[in-house]
């Protein structure tokens, strides 16, 4: 147990219901992987930016990261989002992702793209910017969007 590598699965309320989910049903402890140890963190609500410390996505990750984690998979939900221009999701995930590797030491973030929906019309583009600014960047940060 002590060698299988440290999977963090960090966002919103989403992530917070697969962790009950894995916790109640034995079958799907650990998502049924041998080879990796994967642990839920998530927050309702969670904004990137907020004052209320309970809705803050950067108190989860310092639980999260409290795990030493190899790998942390990082999605917030789509209605996050509603309120900002489409360049400030995309920036603050791509500070936290950054913050993850170089203070938290994560060898890899993983950020999972939006799912689109049709009242969420900013959510392309915020897809479309995160995937700019991770294309750019550190081979740490990958980005990775369902079809």
């Amino acid at each position: 147990m002590e060698n299988r590598r440290r999977v963090v699965l960090l966002g919103h309320s989403y992530i917070r219901r697969l962790g009950e989910f894995m916790e109640r049903q034995s079958a799907y402890e650990n998502l049924q992987l041998s080879e990796v140890s994967v642990t839920c963190y998530g927050v309702g609500g969670p904004r990137l930016a907020s004052r209320d410390p309970r809705k803050c996505i950067w108190t989860a990750v310092d639980l999260a990261c409290c795990r030493r984690a190899d790998v942390v998979v990082l999605h917030v939900g789509e209605n996050d989002y509603e309120k900002m221009s489409p360049n400030a999701p995309a920036i603050e995930m791509h500070v936290l992702a950054h913050t993850l590797v170089r203070h938290y030491h994560v060898r890899t973030v993983m950020i999972l793209g939006l799912v689109t929906f049709p009242v969420h019309v900013s959510s392309r583009q915020v897809t479309r910017l995160m995937r700019q600014r991770i294309g750019n960047g550190d081979r740490q940060i990958r980005y990775w969007h369902q079809k």
